[in-house]
């Protein structure tokens, strides 16, 4: 048998037999006609032309993305009047608290603000449980007016003995050097 890619011969073991190896295999080089069948076969059935300009059209794609951006933002709104502030989502929770505040620092007003209408802000839990967010418990704070609080990022945490203990075992002030 002779392979219809390389004409070399081969004893025809490989698939159906058409071709020698692999390589010869995924290397053949379709007509003009059968390329239009396989479009035909995976679109399901044939196209218009004018489907086809639409579905690549850029206007009809981003009329699309906006929509569903649409449904999604509706949807998100529903469920923020069904659900308490405590059951939304961290960034919903985030993003509510940024626009109570209006995008600035709720202790000293500062507005640092770029062109993108974000800052070096973050949220500050009160009580320093960073489980407990209730919308009473969070404020928009600048990143210096968050370092001046008495809790930011465990500062005075208090510790149990155990991480008491672990931080003594792991004191390298307290080891005896040789």
């Amino acid at each position: 048998m002779k392979c219809e890619r390389c004409k070399c011969n081969h004893d025809g073991s490989y698939g159906s037999g058409r071709f020698c190896n692999r390589q010869c295999a995924n290397s053949r080089v379709h007509s003009k006609e059968t390329k239009e069948r396989i479009s035909e076969s995976l679109l399901g059935s044939k196209m218009k032309q004018s489907t086809k300009k639409a579905l690549f059209n850029k206007k009809v794609n981003k009329k699309r993305a906006d929509s569903v951006s649409k449904y999604y933002t509706k949807q998100k709104n529903i469920l923020k009047k069904e659900l308490p502030f405590d059951e939304w989502s961290k960034p919903w929770q985030y993003e509510y608290i940024e626009k109570r505040a209006g995008g600035i620092c709720e202790e000293c007003q500062l507005d640092l603000r770029n062109d993108d209408n974000k800052g070096p802000y973050e949220i500050h839990h009160i009580d320093n449980d960073n489980k407990n967010n209730k919308e009473n418990n969070l404020k928009y704070l600048c990143l210096i007016c968050h370092w001046k609080t008495d809790n930011y990022r465990f500062r005075n945490r208090k510790h149990t003995l155990q991480s008491k203990e672990k931080m003594s075992e792991n004191n390298i002030y307290n080891r005896n050097v040789a």
